[in-house]
């Protein structure tokens, strides 16, 4: 399985952040849409595979592509999550705050 939502902090190489993280989610939605997809494509010419998948496979790949499509989602919205900071310069008395976006769940990257 490629899903790399282990609930502990994991590194795959050197300098790799949070976000970078994030964004490897997608690889296994990605990866078993290409398994449904290549067990469609398969199974269109091939009869032996056709009947070695079972009377009704269609539940089953459906099935698969809600439970990835729900981890699409869910990586999108945690990809796309903003927050804004507010930065006040304590020098000055009437001063303008400043407003940066960040990432809501590591703050030292920015949005955008």
């Amino acid at each position: 399985w490629l899903n790399l939502d282990f609930g502990i902090d994991s590194c795959l190489y050197d300098g790799m952040d949070t976000y970078q993280n994030t964004w490897l989610q997608f690889l296994f939605p990605v990866y078993i849409w290409l398994l449904i997809g290549l067990v469609i494509c398969i199974s269109r010419w091939s009869s032996w595979v056709t009947r070695r998948l079972g009377t009704n496979p269609v539940a089953v790949l459906a099935t698969l592509v809600l439970l990835s499509y729900n981890k699409i989602l869910q990586t999108i919205v945690t990809v796309f999550s903003p927050t804004q900071l507010f930065y006040y310069n304590s020098t000055c008395e009437n001063a303008t705050p400043t407003m940066h976006l960040k990432w809501l769940y590591d703050a030292n990257i920015s949005f955008f």
